[in-house]
């Protein structure tokens, strides 16, 4: 028995569809939205502002004999460097878990539901499979990205 029927796609639908979802519950998505805000991208924020500060006041304070620009000293860029490491090392688990929990929080939405606040960390008992699959997007972008940025591009708009 085979099923002939001809799927119709029609490109575009997905953003429509996407934004009615939204705007049927949007005090919860922006509740997800803000938390994920708060929690991600404001102490990223603060350390760039930080660093840049830092870097500003550290370049100001250096003499320029002749006209020469400034330099930024080794440690100062090692230590930026090791403060983002540190900042990925803690950000890293918490954006798995939000961006799990609202996926789960979107599927949920579909079946009827209702999208809560609590919703944003509801994938903890998925946690370690997103975190490899995390890991193992990253590494392989990365790869990518090294044989030149198109590859890494490709990579992750495939994955």
């Amino acid at each position: 028995m085979t099923n002939n029927a001809a799927t119709q796609v029609r490109f575009g639908d997905w953003i429509s569809e996407g934004w009615k979802m939204f705007t049927e519950q949007w005090k919860g998505w922006v509740k997800l939205s803000l938390a994920a805000f708060l929690v991600l991208v404001l102490p990223t924020l603060a350390l760039v502002v930080v660093m840049y500060i830092w870097m500003f006041v550290t370049m100001l304070g250096q003499q320029h004999p002749g006209g020469a620009p400034p330099q930024m000293p080794l440690a100062t860029f090692v230590l930026f460097y090791v403060a983002i490491l540190a900042m990925v090392i803690v950000l890293m688990p918490l954006a798995v878990l939000a961006v799990g929990g609202a996926y789960r929080a979107a599927f949920k939405q579909l079946r009827g539901g209702q999208i809560e606040f609590r919703d944003l960390f509801s994938a903890r008992d998925c946690y370690w499979r997103l975190l490899g699959a995390a890991l193992l997007h990253l590494v392989l972008v990365s790869i990518g990205s090294l044989l030149c940025v198109i590859p890494g591009l490709i990579v992750s708009g495939l994955l």
